[in-house]
């Protein structure tokens, strides 16, 4: 089994050209076309009346737009662009799940195929449109859709034609449909060696390796740059089938056929390190059919159009490789010798008729001038300079070499020695020399015979052959170092590709390198390594432009200028964006670099934030454990109120350590702006852990402030109840006072007795009850236990103090008001009988005064005054009982 035994690295490595077929070829050769003038005279027949070809398909299109190519004709200048992207578009087909492409748009069955859709893509390719067809959906990928049609035209073991198992699939090599496939994923820029481990399986090699299968397989392993499936052997059976007149046919036992000897000289030139053939006789198999060309006939037949496109890209193919071997017979023959005989070329090299264009080529080729010079007119040079008689035995000699194979010297001989006296007779060395200064002038090959015959020597030159024309060199030729500079020439096009390469993906790599590294957090490494790489590369790319410049002159013999032109091409394209595409990755990778740089800033911050919540939690949750350690020891040591307020102080404390620090988080938090998921993402959980520490901080800080608010809402009730019982000892004693300054001490007694009484029982009441509310509180919060273990003190000590207090007051205002009643009865006792003394002082002076008026004036009789006296003595007296009494009574309290 077939296997990509590697994948391509990440970082580039310097390697061969990708290799393309003749349909996307990147750069066509310059080559000799053989009635070239006709064959355009046809082209652009054809081109006028296109679409009139009767059941005009994409395959037509495909080669005559190749066809065009291969004659280095711009499409776009003849004006069916727009008409072409048509037609193709025409023949697409969408489902859901694929885009492929059938025959011709009027195709009965709506039915894609790979060979059509290998013809699309090339042709959309070949006239500059498959970039804006591929992008002309925008609710789809048209790529992927084309790409999923290929690659699932296949079952288990074989690839198809299409997905509809035709005749086709079934008839034609699985080999041909593998070639459109890979065809079709290089025309969408696509390397194939991606989808290796799906194909390479089915290329197995074929039993019968003289079947036309197995050219395509021979062929599809070139995609993948696999030789070692290819064998000498596959050649070997190939050759089998050459006719001849020098095409290839398997199905024909005399003629070759266009199309089979194009697939067979295709698969022999991509794999010429293999096998050679007779490419002589195929190049006059491809000119024998273009003579029959007839522009004003064959323009409507697709057929011809086909067979004429195959044989131009197999011209362009064979001459590049026919010129080689030319070449190298020319230098061959010109290494020793500055003059070549011309017929070397059709003898050795099999090609006839075609002189001038060899030449024109290679003078193009290489720095030397060759030329072909026709041996008649040098003849006549050549006897000019010669003397009468030489001459006329040069154009003897001349004339029967080109009539016969053997000249009889000695015949010429005594034909002109015949009459002639001594002295004006040649001799057989005269003709001779003559001879061989011919030979040395290239005008024949031969040798000079010397034969005995009856004690007679005869002379005769037998003649290899006739030189009707020579090539010549300006200069001095060494086939060793020419085939020194082919091979350093190829060595330059490859640096010069791994150069190109290189350069196009240095921005890549340099930006791939920087980005691992800002990936890996080496900010500051990343922003060397830019500068560095940049620089770098640039120095290379200006040492290898001055190396080329250099390597381009070192060529003594190769014209390196028009052989590298496509390369030195491409070359001052990247070398001339080098500097712009520097700058712009510089510009990029700054600003990547700049945003790393803060967003590694960010990530500081937050390892920061971090570090200070842990610590902060840390030294709060410490804080609280001291405050509690704090809470018990004080509480347990001694209880008071400033000992209270203290640890309240305390835990005050902490509130505000919590609130600053949350400041802090606060603005740390919001310093962390960067739109990134990662540092986002663990912001929220950083922040998060925060928000929980603080919450189990704010709950517990709320379990003792409450805690605290709970002693103090006790302790002022317990305040309040005190009060309260103060202020009501205090009314008690004014009402108290109050009886007892009106004297109303019985009721004073009652509220000394009663008054006090209740308010012992309500202190009692009162106290329980708060009693009660601190049990509660001590269940409820065992953890402030002693905080609140002392409200129970508190409120026993206050109940004792106004117990004792009501107790003290209630025995002092018993005493007091004994002591103010028995003074007040004093007092009164002597206000009474001062009081009696003035009234019984006034009553007898005023009975004295009416008493002495009225016997004065005679108003009573003596008995009646003596009576009114006695009256009135009667009423003091009863007046004076009643004090008594009242005294007594005093008295007895």
């Amino acid at each position: 089994m077939i296997t990509l035994s590697n994948a391509y690295p990440y970082i580039s490595q310097f390697k061969k050209p990708q290799w393309y077929p003749f349909s996307l070829k990147k750069m066509i050769p310059d080559f000799y076309i053989p009635y070239f003038d006709e064959l355009l005279k046809y082209y652009k027949t054809v081109a006028n009346h296109l679409f009139r070809i009767p059941s005009l398909n994409l395959e037509n299109i495909y080669w005559f737009l190749i066809m065009g190519r291969y004659f280095k004709i711009n499409i776009t200048k003849l004006n069916m662009v727009d008409r072409l992207y048509d037609f193709v578009t025409k023949c697409a087909v969408e489902t859901s799940e694929y885009i492929g492409f059938k025959f011709t748009p009027n195709q009965k069955k709506n039915i894609p195929d790979t060979w059509s859709t290998g013809f699309a893509l090339v042709i959309l390719r070949l006239i500059g449109k498959l970039g804006f067809y591929l992008r002309s959906r925008q609710d789809v990928s048209i790529k992927k859709k084309i790409l999923n049609f290929i690659l699932n035209c296949r079952t288990k073991k074989r690839f198809l034609h299409c997905l509809d198992k035709c005749s086709i699939c079934k008839k034609t090599s699985q080999y041909k449909a593998l070639y459109s496939i890979l065809e079709s994923i290089l025309a969408l820029n696509l390397n194939p060696q991606e989808y290796a481990n799906d194909i390479l399986p089915m290329l197995e090699a074929l039993k019968d390796k003289s079947s036309f299968k197995n050219i395509f397989r021979i062929i599809d392993l070139k995609y993948f740059g696999i030789f070692k499936e290819v064998s000498e052997e596959d050649f070997g059976f190939l050759l089998g089938f050459q006719k001849k007149d020098g095409g290839f046919s398997f199905t024909s036992k005399v003629k070759g056929s266009v199309n089979e000897t194009f697939w067979t000289v295709y698969a022999f030139e991509n794999y010429k390190f293999l096998a050679e053939y007779p490419r002589g006789n195929v190049y006059a198999f491809l000119i024998n059919h273009l003579k029959r060309i007839n522009s004003n006939k064959d323009y409507t037949n697709a057929l011809k159009l086909m067979e004429y496109a195959k044989i131009i890209v197999i011209l362009s193919i064979v001459w590049k490789n026919l010129i080689e071997d030319l070449e190298d017979i020319i230098f061959n023959e010109l290494t020793d010798s500055p003059v070549m005989n011309s017929n070397i070329l059709s003898i050795k090299g099999g090609v006839r008729n075609a002189d001038y264009e060899i030449i024109a080529f290679i003078n193009l080729k290489y720095k030397l001038s060759l030329d072909l010079l026709d041996n008649n007119t040098r003849f006549t040079q050549f006897i000019s300079r010669l003397t009468p008689l030489e001459k006329h035995f040069a154009v003897k000699i001349y004339k029967k070499i080109k009539q016969y194979v053997r000249i009889d010297l000695t015949e010429i001989l005594k034909s002109y020695n015949k009459g002639k006296v001594k002295k004006l007779r040649i001799s057989i060395d005269f003709l001779r020399k003559l001879v061989d200064r011919m030979k040395e002038e290239h005008f024949f090959t031969g040798k000079l015979i010397e034969k005995r015959k009856f004690l007679r020597k005869y002379y005769y030159f037998d003649k290899d052959q006739y030189i009707p024309k020579i090539i010549t060199s300006n200069r001095m030729i060494n086939i060793d170092d020419i085939n020194a500079e082919k091979k350093k020439l190829i060595d330059v096009k490859e640096d010069i590709y791994n150069m190109v390469r290189e350069m196009k993906d240095s921005s890549q790599n340099i930006m791939r390198e920087v980005e691992s590294l800002i990936f890996a957090e080496e900010i500051e490494y990343a922003e060397k390594r830019l500068k560095t790489n940049i620089k770098k590369a640039y120095m290379d790319a200006e040492f290898f432009n001055k190396t080329i410049k250099q390597a381009v002159e070192n060529f003594e013999y190769i014209n390196a200028t028009d052989a590298l032109k496509e390369e030195i091409k491409d070359w001052n394209k990247v070398y001339k964006n080098l500097k712009a595409d520097f700058e712009n990755v510089n510009s990029i990778m700054l600003q990547k670099i700049k945003e790393s740089e803060k967003l590694q800033n960010q990530k500081d911050l937050l390892e920061d934030l971090e570090s200070l919540i842990t610590n902060n939690t840390a030294d709060i949750g410490l804080s609280f454990d001291m405050f509690k350690d704090s809470l018990r020891s004080k509480l347990e040591h001694e209880f008071s109120r400033n000992t209270v307020k203290n640890i309240q102080s305390e835990l005050e404390n902490i509130i505000d350590k919590i609130s600053e620090n949350d400041r802090k988080i606060v603005d740390y938090s919001q310093q962390i702006t960067v739109d990134d998921r990662k540092v986002k993402k663990k912001r929220k959980k950083v922040i998060n852990t925060w928000v929980s520490y603080k919450e189990s901080f704010d709950e517990m800080y709320t379990f003792y402030l409450e805690g605290f608010q709970k002693w103090h809402d006790e302790l002022e009730n317990i305040d309040n109840f005190h009060k309260k019982y103060l202020d009501q000892i205090n009314e008690l004693k004014t009402r108290i006072n109050n009886f007892v300054a009106d004297r109303d001490y019985d009721a004073a007694y009652g509220v000394v007795e009663d008054g006090f009484e209740s308010l012992l029982k309500d202190l009692d009441n009162d106290a329980d009850s708060i009693e009660k509310g601190i049990n509660k509180l001590l269940k409820k919060r065992k953890k402030l236990y002693l905080l609140f273990i002392h409200l129970e003190n508190e409120v026993n000590n206050y109940k004792s103090i106004l117990e004792d207090r009501i107790n003290q007051i209630r025995i002092a205002l018993k005493k007091q008001i004994e002591l103010d009643q028995k003074r007040q009865m004093k007092e009164d006792f002597i206000i009474l009988v001062n009081n009696k003394i003035d009234y019984l002082n006034d009553a007898l002076y005023s009975l004295e005064k009416q008493m002495t008026q009225s016997l004065k004036e005679k108003k009573v009789s003596e008995s009646s005054a003596n009576e009114m006296i006695e009256q009135q003595f009667s009423h003091l007296d009863a007046l004076h009982r009643k004090a008594n009494r009242k005294v007594n009574e005093q008295l007895k309290l």
